[in-house]
């Protein structure tokens, strides 16, 4: 039979009902047995609520840190590099296409000059050769001896096929005043009237220059002329080229 209540404020119980267990008191040990409440796994200490810490957002500073550093230090050794100077190109050189000669075409014949012929000359004697010959000037008295006469068949220029250079050598002397004397003012006559003035072509040792004289100078030198070996006439001309003294050249 169960036990019975009895106290102030105690009511009685339905038959066949058992009254809930009452808390122990604070301090008193948990009842064990059939009437103990259930255990309840302990909670979580109390603390500050929200998101745990972003463990990717500190890796991804971590990378991008070190991509900085490693291209600081790329970008430090490419300047410490030593400068490698550009390669020079070569040239190229341009196939060169053989020009086709047509077979109807003569082939060219190129020719070396020839050694000039050595020069050979003839001495001439008689006539007026070594005489003085006087003759009167524009301004006093000169006088004119050619003292050499040879025909020569060569010099800086070849003559004239069948002619040849007539080389003198002549002396003029001042008597009295002046003369106007050079190779401008000499000129040979042919028997048949042609007169020659002074060629250029032969190659002369010592040319007569050109000189005014006073009374007691003289002027020498050599004159040629480009004419047919014969006898001529040398002429002494004045200022009008007017012949004033002849002398006489076997041919």
């Amino acid at each position: 039979m169960p036990p019975q209540f009895s106290g102030p404020g105690a009511g009685s119980m339905p038959s066949g009902t058992s009254p809930a267990p009452s808390s122990p008191p604070a301090g008193d040990p948990a009842p064990s047995g059939p009437w103990a409440p259930p255990t309840l796994p302990p909670s979580s200490p109390p603390g500050p609520t929200g998101p745990g810490p972003r463990r990717n957002g500190v890796r991804g500073v971590l990378i991008g840190g070190i991509l900085v550093v490693v291209v600081a230090l790329g970008l430090l050794a490419w300047q410490l590099l030593p400068a490698t100077p550009a390669p020079t190109p070569t040239p190229s050189v341009a196939p060169v296409t053989p020009v086709a000669v047509p077979s109807d075409v003569p082939p060219s014949v190129v020719r070396t000059p020839e050694t000039p012929a050595p020069t050979t000359s003839s001495a001439v004697t008689g006539g007026s050769i070594g005489q003085h010959i006087g003759y009167r000037t524009s301004d006093g008295e000169a006088q004119v001896t050619v003292t050499k006469a040879s025909w020569v068949d060569n010099g800086a220029l070849e003559p004239t096929q069948g002619l040849l250079y007539l080389v003198l050598d002549v002396r003029f002397e001042s008597l009295k005043g002046t003369a106007v004397t050079g190779p401008f003012f000499t000129a040979v006559r042919e028997p048949g009237g042609t007169r020659h003035l002074i060629a250029v072509g032969a190659a002369l040792d010592d040319p007569l220059a050109m000189r005014t004289l006073s009374a007691g100078d003289a002027n020498a030198g050599q004159v040629a002329f480009e004419v047919a070996r014969g006898p001529v006439t040398f002429e002494v001309l004045n200022e009008s080229l007017e012949p004033v003294a002849s002398v006489e050249i076997p041919g």
